[in-house]
Protein backbone atom coordinates (compact mmCIF):
# COMPACT_ATOMS: atom_id res chain seq x y z
CA UNK A 1 0.00 0.00 0.00
CA UNK A 2 1.61 3.13 -1.36
CA UNK A 3 1.14 6.06 1.36
CA UNK A 4 0.17 9.76 0.05
CA UNK A 5 0.53 12.41 2.74
CA UNK A 6 -1.63 15.77 2.36
CA UNK A 7 -2.21 17.09 5.74
CA UNK A 8 0.15 17.43 8.77
CA UNK A 9 -0.95 17.72 12.48
CA UNK A 10 -1.21 20.28 15.20
CA UNK A 11 1.80 18.99 17.26
CA UNK A 12 4.94 17.15 16.67
CA UNK A 13 4.38 13.74 17.75
CA UNK A 14 6.54 12.99 20.83
CA UNK A 15 8.80 10.20 18.96
CA UNK A 16 13.09 10.32 19.19
CA UNK A 17 14.31 9.35 16.27
CA UNK A 18 18.62 8.58 15.88
CA UNK A 19 20.17 6.48 12.80
CA UNK A 20 23.82 5.43 12.77
CA UNK A 21 25.34 2.26 11.57
CA UNK A 22 25.63 0.67 15.31
CA UNK A 23 23.56 1.46 18.39
CA UNK A 24 24.54 3.97 20.64
CA UNK A 25 25.48 2.71 24.08
CA UNK A 26 22.90 2.46 26.98
CA UNK A 27 23.60 5.46 29.17
CA UNK A 28 22.60 7.24 26.19
CA UNK A 29 19.69 6.14 25.64
CA UNK A 30 18.99 6.28 29.24
CA UNK A 31 19.87 9.75 29.29
CA UNK A 32 17.56 10.80 26.59
CA UNK A 33 15.11 8.58 27.51
CA UNK A 34 15.45 10.75 30.98
CA UNK A 35 15.61 14.26 30.00
CA UNK A 36 11.90 13.24 27.94
CA UNK A 37 10.72 10.44 29.69
CA UNK A 38 7.08 11.01 28.04
CA UNK A 39 8.62 10.47 24.35
CA UNK A 40 9.27 7.58 22.49
CA UNK A 41 12.67 6.65 21.37
CA UNK A 42 13.98 5.20 17.99
CA UNK A 43 17.03 3.94 16.62
CA UNK A 44 17.77 2.56 13.20
CA UNK A 45 20.99 0.84 11.65
CA UNK A 46 21.31 0.81 8.04
CA UNK A 47 19.53 -2.19 7.69
CA UNK A 48 16.78 -0.87 9.78
CA UNK A 49 16.86 2.28 7.40
CA UNK A 50 15.66 -0.17 4.47
CA UNK A 51 12.97 -2.17 6.11
CA UNK A 52 11.05 1.77 7.24
CA UNK A 53 11.64 2.33 3.30
CA UNK A 54 9.91 -0.67 1.77
CA UNK A 55 7.54 -0.65 4.68
CA UNK A 56 6.24 3.08 4.46
CA UNK A 57 6.44 3.40 0.20
CA UNK A 58 5.62 6.91 -0.84
CA UNK A 59 4.25 7.21 -4.70
CA UNK A 60 6.21 10.78 -5.53
CA UNK A 61 9.73 9.11 -4.00
CA UNK A 62 10.10 5.91 -5.52
CA UNK A 63 13.04 3.33 -5.29
CA UNK A 64 14.50 4.80 -2.17
CA UNK A 65 16.31 2.23 -1.44
CA UNK A 66 18.43 2.99 -4.44
CA UNK A 67 18.54 6.71 -3.91
CA UNK A 68 19.96 5.94 -0.25
CA UNK A 69 22.72 3.64 -1.77
CA UNK A 70 23.69 6.38 -4.49
CA UNK A 71 25.26 8.91 -1.92
CA UNK A 72 28.64 8.49 -0.64
CA UNK A 73 28.25 9.84 2.25
CA UNK A 74 26.84 8.40 5.26
CA UNK A 75 25.76 11.89 6.30
CA UNK A 76 23.75 12.63 3.07
CA UNK A 77 22.24 9.13 3.99
CA UNK A 78 21.20 9.92 7.30
CA UNK A 79 19.93 13.56 5.31
CA UNK A 80 17.46 11.00 2.97
CA UNK A 81 16.15 8.77 5.92
CA UNK A 82 15.66 11.63 8.67
CA UNK A 83 13.57 13.78 5.91
CA UNK A 84 11.98 10.57 4.98
CA UNK A 85 11.13 9.29 8.66
CA UNK A 86 10.05 12.87 9.89
CA UNK A 87 7.61 13.28 6.53
CA UNK A 88 6.10 9.73 6.91
CA UNK A 89 5.31 10.00 10.90
CA UNK A 90 6.96 13.01 12.55
CA UNK A 91 9.03 13.93 15.23
CA UNK A 92 12.40 14.91 16.74
CA UNK A 93 15.41 13.74 15.02
CA UNK A 94 19.03 14.66 16.91
CA UNK A 95 22.23 13.09 15.71
CA UNK A 96 24.25 10.50 17.66
CA UNK A 97 26.88 13.12 18.80
CA UNK A 98 24.31 15.66 20.41
CA UNK A 99 22.43 15.07 23.97
CA UNK A 100 19.35 17.17 24.62
CA UNK A 101 19.53 19.54 27.73
CA UNK A 102 15.68 20.11 28.04
CA UNK A 103 12.66 18.14 28.08
CA UNK A 104 11.74 18.00 24.26
CA UNK A 105 8.38 19.14 25.01
CA UNK A 106 9.93 22.49 26.24
CA UNK A 107 11.86 22.54 23.26
CA UNK A 108 8.53 21.56 20.68
CA UNK A 109 6.17 23.27 22.70
CA UNK A 110 3.01 23.99 20.11
CA UNK A 111 5.70 24.63 16.98
CA UNK A 112 4.65 22.26 13.94
CA UNK A 113 8.42 22.36 12.71
CA UNK A 114 12.00 23.28 14.46
CA UNK A 115 15.70 23.19 13.97
CA UNK A 116 18.83 25.23 14.49
CA UNK A 117 20.45 28.14 12.66
CA UNK A 118 24.17 27.67 12.02
CA UNK A 119 26.84 30.50 12.76
CA UNK A 120 29.52 27.73 11.83
CA UNK A 121 27.95 27.93 8.09
CA UNK A 122 26.19 31.28 7.58
CA UNK A 123 22.70 30.86 5.79
CA UNK A 124 22.37 27.36 6.64
CA UNK A 125 20.31 24.58 8.80
CA UNK A 126 22.18 22.56 11.54
CA UNK A 127 20.44 19.44 10.68
CA UNK A 128 21.71 17.28 13.19
CA UNK A 129 18.19 18.80 14.88
CA UNK A 130 15.04 19.13 13.52
CA UNK A 131 11.67 18.00 14.61
CA UNK A 132 8.27 18.24 12.29
CA UNK A 133 4.73 17.15 12.06
CA UNK A 134 3.90 14.48 9.62
CA UNK A 135 3.39 15.72 6.08
CA UNK A 136 5.32 19.08 7.01
CA UNK A 137 5.82 21.72 4.00
CA UNK A 138 9.23 22.50 4.90
CA UNK A 139 10.19 18.77 5.71
CA UNK A 140 8.54 17.76 2.26
CA UNK A 141 10.46 20.28 0.45
CA UNK A 142 13.62 19.10 1.68
CA UNK A 143 12.84 15.37 0.74
CA UNK A 144 11.82 16.64 -2.54
CA UNK A 145 15.07 18.56 -2.91
CA UNK A 146 17.39 15.67 -1.42
CA UNK A 147 15.48 13.47 -4.01
CA UNK A 148 16.37 15.12 -6.95
CA UNK A 149 19.70 15.94 -6.03
CA UNK A 150 22.66 13.69 -7.25
CA UNK A 151 25.65 12.34 -5.68
CA UNK A 152 27.77 13.88 -7.66
CA UNK A 153 26.15 17.61 -6.95
CA UNK A 154 26.80 17.22 -3.51
CA UNK A 155 30.58 15.66 -3.95
CA UNK A 156 31.22 18.16 -6.47
CA UNK A 157 32.78 20.79 -4.52
CA UNK A 158 33.93 20.67 -0.83
CA UNK A 159 31.39 23.58 -0.20
CA UNK A 160 28.66 21.77 -1.57
CA UNK A 161 28.83 19.17 0.99
CA UNK A 162 26.83 21.64 2.64
CA UNK A 163 24.54 22.32 0.47
CA UNK A 164 21.12 20.74 1.89
CA UNK A 165 21.74 22.82 4.54
CA UNK A 166 21.72 26.07 2.79
CA UNK A 167 18.89 24.63 0.84
CA UNK A 168 16.66 23.96 3.90
CA UNK A 169 17.75 27.38 4.92
CA UNK A 170 15.88 29.01 2.00
CA UNK A 171 12.80 26.45 2.64
CA UNK A 172 12.13 27.68 6.20
CA UNK A 173 13.25 31.56 5.73
CA UNK A 174 10.25 31.22 2.81
CA UNK A 175 7.83 29.33 5.15
CA UNK A 176 4.60 32.17 5.28
CA UNK A 177 3.33 31.46 9.00
CA UNK A 178 6.56 31.86 10.96
CA UNK A 179 4.22 31.68 14.04
CA UNK A 180 4.52 28.37 13.80
CA UNK A 181 8.29 27.22 13.07
CA UNK A 182 11.36 28.04 15.35
CA UNK A 183 14.53 27.67 14.98
CA UNK A 184 17.57 27.54 17.62
CA UNK A 185 20.58 29.01 17.64
CA UNK A 186 24.31 26.75 16.89
CA UNK A 187 26.85 29.10 18.68
CA UNK A 188 30.49 28.05 19.94
CA UNK A 189 30.43 26.19 23.28
CA UNK A 190 34.04 24.85 24.13
CA UNK A 191 36.72 23.52 22.06
CA UNK A 192 35.25 20.14 21.92
CA UNK A 193 31.04 21.30 21.54
CA UNK A 194 28.71 23.09 19.85
CA UNK A 195 25.74 24.72 22.07
CA UNK A 196 21.98 24.61 20.68
CA UNK A 197 20.32 27.80 22.78
CA UNK A 198 17.39 29.75 22.08
CA UNK A 199 18.02 32.89 21.35
CA UNK A 200 14.79 34.57 22.61
CA UNK A 201 15.03 33.21 26.43
CA UNK A 202 18.14 34.64 27.22
CA UNK A 203 20.13 31.77 25.11
CA UNK A 204 18.89 29.41 27.26
CA UNK A 205 20.93 26.03 26.62
CA UNK A 206 18.64 23.41 24.31
CA UNK A 207 20.97 20.92 23.59
CA UNK A 208 25.00 20.58 23.41
CA UNK A 209 26.81 18.82 20.24
CA UNK A 210 30.04 16.96 21.09
CA UNK A 211 30.84 17.17 17.26
CA UNK A 212 34.78 16.80 17.87
CA UNK A 213 35.30 13.80 19.68
CA UNK A 214 32.10 12.58 19.10
CA UNK A 215 31.70 11.13 22.77
CA UNK A 216 28.78 11.95 25.00
CA UNK A 217 29.71 12.32 28.40
CA UNK A 218 28.08 10.37 31.47
CA UNK A 219 26.49 12.88 33.64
Amino acid sequence: MYKRLHLYNLMIPRIIIQTSRNKPEQYIVDMIKDSSPNWMYFHFNDEEVIKFFLSNPLIEFPNMVEKFYSFSYGEHRADLFRYYYLYVNGGVYFDTDAMVEQNLDFITKRYTYISVESTYFPDSIFQGFIGCTAGHPIIYKALKDIYCTSNSELTRTGENFHLLCRNMYDFVKNYEDKTKIKLYMEVFGDVNTANIVDPDDNDKLILKHYHIKKIIPRK
